[in-house]
């Protein structure tokens, strides 16, 4: 008969203890992208809406600064739906032989069977940005803490920092990246 009310008083104990307690990963699950219904038109990837007007392409940014930090947050910023727009938006923001990589990646990214299996993307910003300018010439490193995602789930490990090497060209236009090389 004793053992009853003691277990009632622990119980009691353990909800007002839990009460108090705060979930500490509730904010990044809140950020985190919600998984898609797992149906076959998945795999297919559906583009833009019928009628959807396309965006205008960026124009060059006034400052090495500004471009570096523009890239990078659309650099790490996609899902298995958006890749190939996101590497065309990058296209925009690029120049020369790099501007032609991420266009020739957009295009084979909508034939990309693993996309819809996986389900793969990243969301992230940028953290820090470090150019030498030198007339119309810039090079850097531009520091991004980036989530990996699988499925619409955070992938083990949690955030990262992850470095890139960044060059870029201004012309009467303004600042392009030219180069973009994520570090080990």
């Amino acid at each position: 008969m004793t053992r009853q009310p003691a277990a009632l008083a622990a119980l009691a104990l353990v909800g007002i203890a839990a009460v108090g307690c705060k979930d500490p990963y509730a904010g990044e699950r809140a950020a985190a992208p919600r998984p898609a219904a797992s149906t076959p038109s998945d795999v297919t990837r559906p583009g833009p809406p019928a009628g959807a007007i396309p965006a205008l392409p960026p124009r060059p940014h006034r400052s090495p600064r500004a471009a570096a930090q523009a890239f990078a947050a659309t650099w790490v910023n996609w899902d298995w739906r958006t890749i190939d727009d996101q590497q065309r938006k990058l296209a925009r923001l690029a120049v020369g032989e790099l501007a032609r990589q991420l266009e020739a990646s957009a295009a084979s990214s909508r034939r990309d069977a693993s996309l819809g299996r996986d389900k793969p993307g990243t969301r992230g910003a940028v953290a820090a940005t470090n150019l030498r300018v030198d007339g119309r010439h810039a090079h850097g490193l531009v520091v991004t803490r980036e989530q990996i995602y699988t499925d619409g789930r955070a992938d083990l490990g949690g955030r990262r920092y992850r470095v890139y090497l960044v060059r870029l060209v201004a012309d009467d236009r303004g600042w392009e990246v030219s180069a973009w090389q994520p570090q080990p």
